[in-house]
């Protein structure tokens, strides 16, 4: 299992930046974000899981807007080869986003993923429909 505390990820709204000669260049507060996230990595030895993967990812955000989804694409593909090899290891994730105008951070935590009675799909969950 590994945990990490990184700030918090530029939006995928602003992951790319259209040049001339490439409409898919990473804009720069990407590329800074997947540098800090390297050496986090490397201050803490990591290496990455293999198989599937469970992440409990905590978005700290400083006002409580935009959606949440946009900031895991941006995280999940700063973290190969770091937490793990591809970001298609993680079977399945959850996402709780706080405010904190004072701390913007992402915390994430990445294990071995055992499906559980708690994994089934909510349908199974729920009781059966009266007539």
């Amino acid at each position: 299992m590994h945990t990490l505390t990184l700030p918090l990820p530029p939006s995928i709204n602003r992951r790319f930046k259209p040049t001339a000669h490439n409409p898919y260049t990473l804009t720069e507060s990407v590329r800074t974000f997947k540098a800090h996230v390297a050496l986090l990595a490397l201050e803490h030895d990591l290496t990455p899981l293999t198989g599937k993967l469970f992440a409990q990812v905590d978005l700290f955000r400083p006002a409580d807007r935009g959606d949440a989804d946009n900031y895991t694409k941006v995280l999940f593909d700063s973290l190969e080869g770091i937490l793990y090899h591809k970001d298609a290891q993680i079977n399945r994730y959850v996402v709780s986003v706080w405010v904190d105008k004072t701390n913007p951070r992402t915390i994430i935590t990445v294990c071995e993923y055992t499906p559980t009675l708690y994994h089934l799909p909510i349908a199974a969950h729920l009781p059966p429909a009266s007539p």
